[in-house]
């Protein structure tokens, strides 16, 4: 029905939307309204808050950085809380890489193992124990350990067996 009255619509798109509406009796009307942002731009991470998680991956997983941005109050482009996906989903979309990722230096425990001479098990039993030093990196008891020299367990790493017989037979 809208249709019928009117004869033209005349847009022009810059900084703001200028709309000429020419009606079927000859009268004319102008409106202007604001250009809508980008869906791009609305859901775009703040840089502060991608600056503060890559801080953060230095010594936190990915749902311990979700819970630390939730208590300084920082929400999604819908303003929702932080969650675990959420927190990967960022990382993914700026390509700001993890604690697994990033060169650190550190070796899992499977590298530990084959280093070792045993099985990624007793690995984990050592840094359990505190005779490895380890880092966790993820959700789901996943950990990084540190390298022989890096700190004062480098006996652990050495190959004698009897040193290896007497660590094991400590657990």
């Amino acid at each position: 029905m809208l249709g019928l009255l009117i004869e033209d619509v005349t847009l022009l798109v810059e900084e703001q939307v200028n709309i000429h509406i020419r009606w079927r009796g000859g009268r004319t009307q102008s409106l202007s309204v604001t250009r809508p942002r980008p869906m791009s731009v609305i859901r775009k991470t703040p840089a502060q808050v991608v600056a503060l998680m890559n801080e953060l991956l230095e010594t936190a997983n990915d749902q311990q950085i979700a819970a630390r941005l939730n208590e300084l109050g920082h929400r999604n482009w819908r303003g929702e809380p932080f969650t675990l996906k959420k927190v990967m989903l960022v990382r993914r979309t700026y390509g700001v890489k993890n604690r697994y990722e990033r060169e650190s230096g550190m070796l899992t425990g499977e590298e530990v193992a084959q280093q070792l001479g045993v099985c990624a098990s007793t690995v984990h039993q050592l840094g359990r124990k505190g005779i490895l030093k380890r880092h966790r990196y993820a959700t789901n008891h996943r950990y990084l350990y540190e390298p022989a020299d890096s700190n004062d367990r480098a006996h652990a790493f050495q190959p004698d067996a009897a040193h290896l017989s007497d660590l094991i037979a400590r657990m």
